[in-house]
């Protein structure tokens, strides 16, 4: 219970600090989603990179772990299933660069999917495989393996 409560310290910590340094930066870069009747119906300019704060927020406290590997199960678990916390490594850090490009260019949808496909490929081929969901309002779905 823990090492739960301070890896969700770091998390939190990492997040506020990451949320506010973007802020200040998607403010002085101009990279802002102005109110416009359309799209974007805000009442005021409000800042992109939300991604790079996410980023930071969740893998600071797992390479923090990584960093104390003998002390804690959950560092033990990281080091075990290394195939899978690097293809989610590198499929975050693929999915932080297209949104960063899609907060700086705009991006068109096309784009967008071919990174999400990408970044999919990525965690399938480092054998991240999805087989249960969780219902919110109970019950589970289990898929098969293929």
């Amino acid at each position: 219970m823990t090492t739960i409560f301070i890896v969700f310290l770091l998390a939190l910590v990492a997040g506020i600090i990451g949320t506010m340094l973007m802020m200040r930066l998607a403010a002085r870069f101009g990279l802002v989603d102005r109110p416009d009747g359309t799209r974007h119906f805000h009442t005021s300019p409000t800042p992109r990179l939300g991604g790079p704060a996410v980023y930071l927020a969740f893998f600071t406290p797992l390479f923090l772990m990584l960093a104390a590997r003998d002390m804690t199960l959950m560092a033990e678990t990281l080091q075990r299933n290394w195939n899978q916390f690097t293809g989610i490594f590198f499929g975050g850090t693929l999915a932080l660069v297209a949104g960063l490009a899609d907060d700086a260019l705009d991006l068109r949808p096309f784009w967008k999917m071919a990174w999400q496909v990408l970044v999919a490929t990525v965690a399938y081929f480092s054998g991240l495989t999805i087989t249960v969901i969780s219902l919110p309002f109970g019950g589970v779905i289990h898929f098969e393996h293929f």
